[in-house]
Order: C-alpha cells, then structure tokens, then sequence
C-alpha cells in the first residue's frame, strides 16, 4: 500500500488514522471484490476512498503483500482454512490417529477427550507427535495426564505455539481406559 496523499507516494507507506482509508492496491491477474455494508465497489484504476464504513477485502487466487502504519485501529485477519479431524466413541481402549495427507499442510486446533465418569486407576492419556517417516524413537509427546490421579473425565487442549503437519506426520491419542468409561475423543486440525 502506498499514501496517496503524499509526494512520497511510491515510497512512503499507508498510515490509516480516523475513519479514512486512502490507498491503492495492486494485483496482477486477480479480481478484487469489495463490499461495503453488503453493496458491490467496482475498483478499475481509479482510487476509492471510503469514510466511515468498514471495508472487507477478499482475495482469491492470487496473494497481497501489504504494509501499513496502523493508528487507533484495529485489524483482523481472518485466515482461509478447512477444518479436519478424527473422532473416536467407545468404552474401550482409545486409540486415535489424525494423519496429515498431501498437499495439505495442517495445524494442530485442539485436542479433546469427553467420558460420561472420571477414570479412578491410575492411567496415563497420552498425545504424541508422529512425524513421518522416521521410528517411533523421534516421536514427540505433547501431552500427558494421569486420568486418575484427579478422576478426570474432561480434557481440551490446545496448543500454546503452532503444531504443523505435514504429509505423513501425525497425532496420535492414546488411553487404556481400565473403568470402561464411555467416551468421545477428537483431534482437530487446520487445514491451510
């Protein structure tokens, strides 16, 4: 983005300050919709300025690469994603694996396990990071819980820092369950 009320217009970047956006955006081959309170703009050479009125970009099949100086403003990014996962119920033992299959790339959501009563036996729950294409020596484990130290029967995790994905590797949920307690587990992922 470049000010385009200055005379360092090809170098200075946007400041957005108030309401007032002025701005020009390029894209070579990409179609750029916008809407205003649920009206269509046309943008085809010209410069827009809007006041007073959020403003939406969505940008599909191509990609921007913007910088701007933001003040008293608050932007959302809202990132383009698909969400998978992998569900196990039962009464039995859980073992539950999310594998990442291509050309997705995926982040690790959330991790969740739900059972009707707290385990009372000592029993570890355990996720473990599988990447792959290597032994089960180089797995990784993200989370670990004695289900009856506590007597849990409810667990949602997610992680601090982002956990990826990619073809092969996978997450891997495991319990013994020895109370038999009726359960439902998922591992959910991002799809990006």
């Amino acid at each position: 983005m470049t000010n385009q009320g200055s005379s360092k217009s090809t170098k200075e970047h946007a400041r957005i300050s108030g309401n007032v956006v002025i701005t020009t955006i390029s894209l070579s081959g990409v179609a750029i919709n916008v809407s205003v309170s649920g009206q269509p703009v046309s943008i085809s050479g010209q410069s827009v300025s809007i006041s007073g009125q959020p403003v939406f970009v969505y940008i599909s099949g191509g990609s921007l690469t913007a910088t701007a100086d933001i003040s008293g403003q608050t932007v959302f990014t809202v990132p383009s994603y698909a969400i998978a996962q992998a569900l196990a119920t039962g009464s039995g033992a859980v073992n539950l694996t999310y594998t990442a299959a291509s050309p997705s790339r995926s982040i690790v959501d959330c991790i969740t396990y739900h059972a009707s009563s707290g385990t009372t036996t000592s029993s570890e729950l355990t996720v473990v990071l599988q990447y792959g294409g290597t032994s089960s020596s180089y797995f990784t484990k993200l989370l670990s819980v004695d289900m009856g130290k506590d007597v849990v029967s409810d667990i949602l995790w997610v992680p601090q820092a982002e956990v990826w994905l990619v073809s092969g590797d996978a997450v891997n949920m495991t319990f013994s369950n020895p109370n038999a307690c009726a359960y439902g587990a998922v591992v959910r992922v991002r799809q990006v």
